[in-house]
């Protein structure tokens, strides 16, 4: 269990600071193209790039989870308790996983779908 704790905490002590060189690399670019160019678009830009955090952040968590499952089984040593509670932590971890890759693909299609609202490039609805 240390293990785990250490693990997330060396996550959000490094996260910040790859993110920050990610997006310095964007922002140097000159051919990369710049949003907020149409009104209210920024905000469907920062709540897009929000829910990718936190989504990023829960998968990571329940990756530690399913490898803190695993753990648990293989050294169970035939405790018929300890394989029954692993095998419930691998279960709901990837339960878990599914509602997160679905609630995310839903978040990332209606942010797209409002982002680009009156534009004219709608990703859904092909210009005719």
């Amino acid at each position: 269990m240390k293990t785990f704790f250490t693990s997330l905490l060396l996550f959000f002590l490094l996260a910040p600071t790859a993110s920050a060189q990610f997006s310095n690399r964007l922002t140097d670019n000159a051919a990369v193209p710049v949003y907020g160019t149409a009104s209210g678009q920024d905000f469907f830009v920062f709540f897009g790039r929000l829910l990718q955090i936190i989504f990023s952040i829960l998968g990571v968590i329940l990756l530690l989870y399913i490898l803190a499952g695993g753990i648990y089984w293989m050294t169970a040593g035939g405790n018929e308790e300890q394989v029954k509670k692993a095998k419930n932590m691998l279960r709901n971890s990837v339960i878990g996983i599914i509602i997160i890759l679905a609630a995310l693909a839903v978040a990332t299609f209606v942010t797209d779908l409002l982002a680009n609202a009156g534009l004219g490039n709608s990703p859904v609805i092909p210009n005719e």
